[in-house]
């Protein structure tokens, strides 16, 4: 069996290097779309439980009118 030469470990450590590297910024790309996904659907929801209430009041109100007369 030979030993490995500098030139074939520094190759090998350069791999690694690139696929840690290719990996990471997967991820780091993967977490910004889903905050963004996450922010997106958390607006929506937001929004459309504002339209519920402010329905709900406006629907109160006609109640509360509709019974005072």
């Amino acid at each position: 069996m030979n030993i490995p030469g500098i030139h074939d470990i520094l190759m090998w450590l350069v791999i690694i290097a690139l696929v840690v590297l290719v990996a990471m910024s997967g991820m780091c790309l993967n977490r910004m779309y889903i905050h963004r996904a996450h922010r997106k659907a958390i607006a929506e929801l937001h929004r459309r439980l504002l339209e519920e209430s402010c329905r709900e009041e406006h629907y109160h109100e006609m109640e509360r009118s509709m019974s005072r007369e």
